[in-house]
């Protein structure tokens, strides 16, 4: 039960920090934030796959966001 507590709040401060300014998202995508969302999408836990999707969707925004004024 720990893991999986730490898990979801490792997640939402994550989230927290891609909410914020276009940097800040920026900082994220660039420490490799993207490679572990395969695992976690998958995860066994449906707290941590919600978390996981609208992780993933508010980062999708934002890259495809940025790619348009490219």
């Amino acid at each position: 039960m720990c893991c999986f507590i730490n898990q979801t709040a490792a997640l939402r401060a994550l989230g927290n920090i891609v909410t914020g300014t276009d940097e800040q998202t920026q900082m994220v995508l660039n420490c490799g934030a993207l490679l572990y969302f395969p695992a976690l999408l998958s995860h066994q836990k449906p707290k941590i796959n919600k978390v996981d999707h609208w992780l993933l969707w508010k980062m999708t925004n934002f890259v495809v966001h940025n790619a348009s004024y490219s």
